[in-house]
């Protein structure tokens, strides 16, 4: 009746920390779950104007295209973005339907 679930995560403040793309690929390697907190808060490294411009292009957020960066980046990246009010929360569930190219993937880095 009840089968074998994994638990384990890895949760890291992603774009803050160096080494954050080699605990990537080491969580994709072995199967194990990114959680990306104050994702929100550090964004894509060095991606500044980018992020508006390409925000601007999908009739976005900014906070709504890093959040599909995010999804787009790794399946295995489960961003929780925190939200202050249901307003928040619902804009960041948007971010779920933005499509991003590959081309849109290598532009912001």
């Amino acid at each position: 009746m009840y089968s074998y679930a994994q638990r384990t995560t890895v949760q890291l403040p992603h774009g803050a920390n160096p080494g954050g793309e080699e605990v990537l690929d080491l969580c994709e390697q072995h199967g194990i779950p990114l959680i990306p907190f104050f994702s929100l808060v550090h964004g894509l490294p060095n991606a500044g104007q980018k992020m508006a411009e390409m925000a601007q292009k999908h009739n976005a957020t900014v906070a709504q295209l890093n959040i599909a960066w995010l999804l787009h980046k790794s399946h295995w990246l489960l961003p929780i973005p925190g939200t202050s009010s249901l307003a928040h929360f619902r804009e960041n569930m948007q971010a779920a339907d933005i499509r991003l190219s590959a081309e849109d993937m290598a532009y912001l880095g």
